[in-house]
């Protein structure tokens, strides 16, 4: 089991720094990732004194995606479930009254490309 949390965040000067912190799979989208990161964005949209959000990625990727080892032990229904929860992530990313910037830094694709779409920059 990994002690490191999926997703790291620093605040400085009114600027959340969101990391995804998964660089041995290039950071790919695992249900816990995704999980704390919608509730990362949902804390960050009522915090008042963070004017802005920067996405990025631990190591030498952004993010590489879904966690396809992941999902191919999921059943039909967790993975729709698991579909919704990324969709969710991507319209709270999108309706964020802050600037939100995806500093990509690497691969960047499939749901890694879905959030840098979803970010104003």
């Amino acid at each position: 089991m990994n002690s490191q949390p999926p997703l790291t965040v620093e605040n400085d000067a009114g600027v959340a720094i969101l990391t995804f912190n998964r660089p041995k799979v290039h950071n790919a989208l695992d249900t816990d990732s995704v999980t704390a990161a919608l509730a990362l964005v949902r804390e960050l949209r009522d915090d008042r004194t963070t004017r802005a959000v920067v996405i990025t990625g631990a190591g030498k990727s952004f993010i590489a995606g879904a966690d396809i080892a992941e999902m191919l032990r999921k059943t039909p229904e967790q993975a729709k479930t698991y579909s919704e929860l990324g969709h969710e992530l991507m319209h709270s990313i999108e309706r964020l009254d802050k600037a939100v910037i995806s500093a990509i830094n690497g691969f960047c694709l499939g749901g890694g490309m879905e959030i840098a779409l979803a970010s104003d920059i």
